[in-house]
């Protein structure tokens, strides 16, 4: 890549995907200082390799504020030491909370496969039912508890509904 190669916004634009009110924000934020001639925005090198910094940073889930910062210690001329403590702590920060999530979707997808089946079944039960198999006198069974006391054995399956319409 040519270093002294000058850029407009709109390359910038096309070639990292974004909008220019994007990049206009990246600016006002000092993640970014293009040089102007009269009007017009002229981004450099440097401007272009920071663009590309903020744009993993953002992949990697790193708010504007923590890609300031770590963008900050570029200044600070000591063989990037600090500049990579901060970034081994943030990365493992990262790695922690999207483990969390993970464990949390594995979760939530085995509970929404569960509510599913039983849907499933509750649909094929209840399409079973409508043909005349039931006792003879015409009433479908009903499950009973240990007591003898009569069971809603759709209530799990209307109250795990109820909860999937609250969301």
């Amino acid at each position: 890549m040519d270093k002294d190669k000058l850029y407009g916004i709109s390359d910038l634009a096309d070639e990292f995907g974004l909008t220019h009110r994007a990049i206009r924000l990246y600016e006002e934020k000092g993640l970014l200082s293009p040089q102007r001639i009269n009007s017009t925005r002229i981004y450099s090198y440097r401007d272009r390799a920071r663009l590309e910094i903020i744009q993993r940073g953002k992949r990697m889930g790193f708010s504007l504020q923590e890609i300031a910062e770590y963008m900050e210690l570029y200044a600070l001329n000591d063989g990037q030491i600090e500049q990579s403590r901060l970034l081994l702590n943030r990365v493992e920060d990262r790695i922690e909370r999207l483990r969390q999530q993970q464990d949390d979707l594995t979760e939530t997808l085995a509970e929404l496969h569960n509510i599913k089946q039983q849907v499933e079944a509750h649909l094929e039960r209840s399409s079973l039912g409508q043909s005349n198999d039931g006792p003879e006198d015409g009433e479908p069974d009903r499950p009973t508890d240990a007591l003898g006391r009569e069971q809603n054995q759709h209530a799990p399956i209307k109250h795990k509904l109820t909860l999937l319409k609250a969301l």
